[in-house]
């Protein structure tokens, strides 16, 4: 072949040799070899190579191979290789939105139209909102005029769309909605198909649980924690709370500070029960109107339904009711289907006491207390008593009893007057 040099059983040259042509060599080279070669098959040793097809040092890279959805160019991947990538679905890796300065990073079918917005993955999402972000999953949207700086973590078809909703938040979840006006600094941490939607709602708080709705006019700083169809819903019902459970509800208008803490059912509703409280329990009710202050600790079916029954107290118990025009400071401690319906009566407990007469009390089973000022039993036991024996109130005073003190003379109960 022209301008080729083969050297079978070996070359020694004992000077300067130059090579014009291709050079090949099966035994090796001993010695140096200088210069420059454009091309070599294979070559142990070259000084400088501007295309090795096969190195003897055996190190570095040899041939860019292109993988799912890369495109190199030559397409052999051999000499100066430009490599351009592009993301699944049709979208790429990084895609300007439509907004000033938003971004779209993976996912199809997404669309970031709010200046400085972002949306991170997922599909079928839409920021039309200023500086908010969606991170991920499927068809959530950002689209509340004046909600700005709003974040949607992920989950499915979640929505923050009030007017003036801006620095809200929904973690993730399905279905999940902040749709009031002025909600503002709003947050729903999971969960499904919770909403707050009240107007002026801002800066209120469902954690998760499903279909929880904070719905009052006025709701501001209101709390749902979790549970299932939980509801503050009442107009000025703001800095209220219910912290799970299931069907409870704060209704009541003007019952702002109010709280149910759990159970089943259970229901603020009354006009005018601010910082009203149900612990728990089932189908407990505050209903009265101006029952501020008042209190049902637990148990069952237990009731403060009168007119100005603030600061009353139910501890517990089944089917306790606290019902009567001006019955304010009254207290039943528990026990079954007792009533009070006159002002600070007392029942500690028993069943089926009522006290209707004002400042009185009934302790036992059965009594009816319908006196102002009095005390119903019914018996009385001192099992010290029968040690008071006392002719008359002259002999009492000299054996210690005190005026108003009970004593007794052969039986017959007595209690010293002078």
């Amino acid at each position: 072949m022209a301008n080729e040099f083969i050297a079978r059983n070996g070359i020694i040259a004992k000077s300067n040799t130059v090579i014009t042509g291709s050079l090949t060599v099966t035994a090796g080279i001993t010695g140096s070899l200088s210069g420059s070669a454009t091309n070599a098959t294979s070559a142990s040793y070259a000084l400088t190579a501007s295309y090795a097809m096969n190195g003897g040092g055996g190190g570095g890279v040899t041939q860019i191979t292109a993988g799912t959805n890369v495109t190199i160019s030559p397409s052999n991947g051999l000499g100066n290789v430009t490599i351009n990538a592009s993301g699944g679905g049709g979208s790429s890796i990084i895609v300007t939105g439509t907004g000033t300065c938003s971004t779209v990073r993976t996912g199809v079918d997404n669309c970031a139209l709010g200046a400085y917005s972002a949306i991170l993955g997922g599909t079928g999402s839409v920021v039309c909102s200023p500086c908010s972000t969606i991170g991920g999953g499927n068809s959530n949207s950002i689209s509340g005029q004046y909600s700005c700086n709003s974040t949607i973590g992920g989950g499915g078809n979640n929505q923050i769309s009030g007017c003036c909703s801006f620095y809200s938040t929904i973690g993730g979840g399905y279905n999940n909605q902040i749709t009031g006006t002025n909600s503002f600094y709003s947050t729903i941490g999971g969960g499904t198909n919770n909403n707050i939607s009240g107007y002026n709602s801002y800066r209120s708080t469902i954690g998760g649980g499903g279909s929880n709705t904070i719905s009052g006019t006025y709701s501001q700083y209101s709390t749902i924690g979790g549970g299932c169809i939980n509801t503050i819903s009442g107009q000025y019902s703001q800095y209220s709370t219910i912290g799970g459970g299931y069907s409870n509800t704060i209704s009541g208008q003007y019952s702002s500070y109010s709280t149910i803490s759990g159970g089943y059912n259970n229901n603020i509703s009354g006009t005018n029960s601010y910082y009203s409280t149900i612990g728990g329990g089932v189908s407990n009710q505050i209903t009265g109107t101006n029952s501020y202050f008042s209190t049902i600790g637990g148990g069952v079916n237990n009731q403060i339904t009168g007119q100005y029954s603030c600061n009353s107290t139910i501890g517990g118990g089944f089917n306790n009711t606290i019902s009567g025009q001006y019955s304010q400071y009254s207290t039943i401690g528990g026990g079954f289907n007792n009533t009070i319906s006159g002002k600070y009566g007392i029942i500690p407990g028993g069943k089926s006491n009522t006290v209707s007469g004002n400042y009185s009390a009934a302790i036992g089973c059965g009594l009816t207390a319908s006196s102002d000022c009095s005390l119903y039993i019914n018996n009385l036991v001192s099992p010290t008593i029968q040690t008071k024996n006392f002719a008359n109130d002259t002999a009492a005073a000299a054996g210690g009893i005190p005026v108003g003190g009970v004593y007794h003379t052969a039986g017959i109960l007595k209690i010293r007057l002078t």
